[in-house]
């Protein structure tokens, strides 16, 4: 399970299919073919909803419980921009998991 770390805490993060559909409400993209148009449009203040979704997903997975809220997500964001960082890289890992591609594990590695 890929993780993100925001303040300090390293959460599991898992782009599902039920966060994709979510986006793709968010952004109207809604076909496999706009999926990388949506995260284009993707309005710069709702990341923190998906990064929210992406952690929820990945607790859902792997039955862990994290308590973490938009707010401090939102928060850790004014102060930490690798955060944005992570989320990006975690993203394309899954999508190119979804495709059979490896990539990155968002720490840069």
């Amino acid at each position: 399970m890929q993780q993100i770390e925001i303040s300090k805490v390293r959460y599991p993060f898992k782009l599902s299919f039920g966060v994709l559909t979510r986006i793709g409400k968010l952004t109207g993209h809604k076909t496999l073919a706009s999926i990388d148009k949506a995260f284009a449009d993707l309005p710069i203040d709702k990341i923190p909803d998906v990064i929210k979704w992406c952690i929820d997903a990945g607790a859902s997975i792997s039955g862990e419980e994290v308590e973490v809220t938009v707010k401090e997500i939102r928060d850790a964001l004014e102060h930490d921009f690798s955060i944005l960082q992570q989320f990006s890289e975690l993203c394309a890992n899954d999508m190119g998991a979804m495709s059979g591609e490896q990539k990155s594990d968002g720490q840069g590695n």
